[in-house]
């Protein structure tokens, strides 16, 4: 019998350091294979020996970049000690160097920066 062990997207997510969506969007483009289950709504397992080959491949978690040149407002707010809010102010009022990313207008603010701000 086959003792091949199947795990759920969220099992799978979790051993990659990924988000479930993320997973799912591995499998439908075809990087990642899973079986799809006759469930409703449709389910997918993935075999432990798969994500074992895959993660050796190198698929996964991506190391963090070192020193990103644009930050989110949460790590500036962390960086700087002061609220989301406030860095979204002084974004606005024009007292940060920063950018405007995708239809959600997520602000990026120059990590040289705020450097210079906390000196």
């Amino acid at each position: 019998m086959n003792d091949t062990r199947l795990l759920t997207v969220s099992e799978a997510a979790i051993r990659l350091g990924l988000t479930a969506q993320r997973v799912y969007r591995r499998i439908t483009r075809g990087d990642l294979p899973a079986q799809r289950m006759m469930l409703r709504p449709p389910q997918y397992r993935i075999r432990e020996e798969d994500l074992d080959q895959y993660i050796a491949a190198g698929g996964g978690l991506t190391p963090p970049r070192e020193n990103p040149l644009w930050v989110s407002t949460g790590e500036a707010a962390r960086m700087t000690g002061i609220s989301q809010a406030e860095i979204r102010r002084m974004c606005q009022a024009g007292d940060l160097r920063h950018r405007v990313d995708g239809k959600r207008s997520h602000y990026r603010i120059d990590r040289e920066h705020i450097l210079s701000l906390i000196r």
